[in-house]
């Protein structure tokens, strides 16, 4: 599974990543973290994703949040970073496929 992590007023903020896209993530915040701390359209920098082998590091905007649930869109995404997360959802989306087809 994907994870992520960011520090945020001084303090790291982890969890699993429940959903990915090329224009942003859902995630569910652990560690008792009560996501009504993050404002609307606030921004979050150098966000952490370990997404198979590798670790992107990329900046985002909060969107919506409900429960432990967090949405960030995407902001600013170098090419290597875009490259990466691009690799990873089409390999996503082709087992997925592929699964289907069984």
């Amino acid at each position: 599974n994907a994870r992520m992590s960011f520090w945020y007023k001084s303090r790291m903020i982890s969890g699993d990543v429940l959903d990915i896209g090329l224009g942003g993530m859902m995630t569910a915040i652990e560690g008792g973290v009560n996501p009504e701390l993050f404002t609307f359209g606030e921004e979050i920098n150098d966000i952490k994703i370990r997404i198979s082998d590798k670790e992107l590091k990329i900046n985002g905007t909060i969107r919506s949040k409900r429960g432990n649930m967090v949405s960030i869109e995407f902001v600013n995404i170098d090419e290597q970073n875009s490259d990466a997360l691009s690799q990873y959802v089409f390999e996503r989306i082709s087992s997925d496929a592929s699964l289907q087809q069984i």
